[in-house]
């Protein structure tokens, strides 16, 4: 049961934490991420409806899981062969995919 707890809280933190680096090094998108927040809910709590009206906020979260993703590596076993460059995938394979971008994927057997 802990495991179901804590499943995706290390994912989402890592990130906030790579949002809010982006954040302190472009000043000027935290004003405009302050500014739409300020906008959207002004003096009251913010709740899950006011998600559709931070368009920016939802830009900035995305870019920052493309550029670091959370989960940048997968591996999923094959189930018929494939040809892919350099060598064939056979149904024995297991391709392993890796992120960011500029990282090779591997076969291995």
């Amino acid at each position: 049961i802990k495991q179901y707890l804590w499943a995706g809280t290390e994912t989402t933190a890592l990130t906030l934490s790579w949002a809010l680096y982006l954040l302190s090094q472009h000043p000027e998108a935290a004003e405009r991420i302050r500014r739409a927040g300020e906008a959207v809910y002004a003096d009251r709590e913010p709740t899950a409806e006011d998600l559709d009206q931070l368009t920016y906020t939802r830009s900035v979260i995305l870019e920052t899981l493309r550029l670091y993703p959370p989960a940048w590596a997968m591996a999923r076993p094959t189930t018929n062969t494939s040809p892919l460059h350099p060598m064939d995938a056979t149904s024995e394979s297991s391709l392993f995919r890796a992120r960011p971008a500029g990282m090779a994927s591997a076969i291995t057997r």
